[in-house]
């Protein structure tokens, strides 16, 4: 919850920057058309980074409270405090749904109330349709792709297969699984600026 806030006071701050040049708030500037809320993140990123936030009690007592009262409120008898966080089952994968869900209407909420009025999503980054889902209610779902498959060679910078192969890493499977029914979808690039 003290991240939320703080990074309600930073949009806050960031929205309202006055640019000396233009006169115009960032908000009010046509130079921005979109915007993601959080950067390649999500509640089921299962990296084993993420597992090293529960070494820290704080954090790890924190998530298991907020488990059991979704828990009860829900009225699903479960074992918040003895489960593994990263299980596959039915009733954590619901939670991590809804946990990002609030997590992306409240910023949402908060970024329209500061007068923020482009186009908002949640973030680039899905791992998986419990993502996607908890995206839903957003104005466009957006999907990030590395043309060069994470190998920067000295001279050349992108790997032109991965642009027109259907391989696990193209450009296009991103985009073909974030996909919610009705709702636009923006394909950016790993070039700056490129956004497809």
């Amino acid at each position: 919850p003290t991240m939320i806030e703080l990074q309600k006071e930073f949009c806050t701050k960031f929205w309202n920057h006055v640019n000396p040049y233009t006169g115009l708030a960032y908000k009010d500037d046509p130079i921005f058309v979109t915007c993601c809320i959080i950067n390649e993140n999500d509640t089921f990123i299962n990296h084993n980074i993420r597992r090293w936030y529960h070494l820290i009690p704080y954090y790890d007592h924190m998530l298991r409270d907020m488990f059991d009262r979704w828990l009860k409120e829900k009225g699903i008898e479960y074992d918040a405090y003895g489960c593994d966080l990263f299980t596959q089952d039915a009733p954590m994968i619901q939670f991590r749904t809804d946990l990002m869900a609030n997590y992306c209407r409240t910023m949402y909420d908060h970024l329209r109330a500061i007068g923020v009025k482009i186009p908002l999503c949640g973030s680039n980054y899905h791992t998986c349709m419990g993502s996607v889902k908890a995206q839903e209610e957003m104005d466009f779902q957006d999907a990030h792709s590395y043309y060069y498959d994470w190998h920067w060679g000295a001279e050349e910078k992108l790997c032109a297969h991965q642009t027109i192969t259907s391989a696990p890493t193209s450009p296009m499977s991103g985009p073909c699984g974030n996909r919610i029914h009705g709702k636009p979808i923006a394909q950016a690039s790993d070039r700056p600026g490129v956004t497809r």
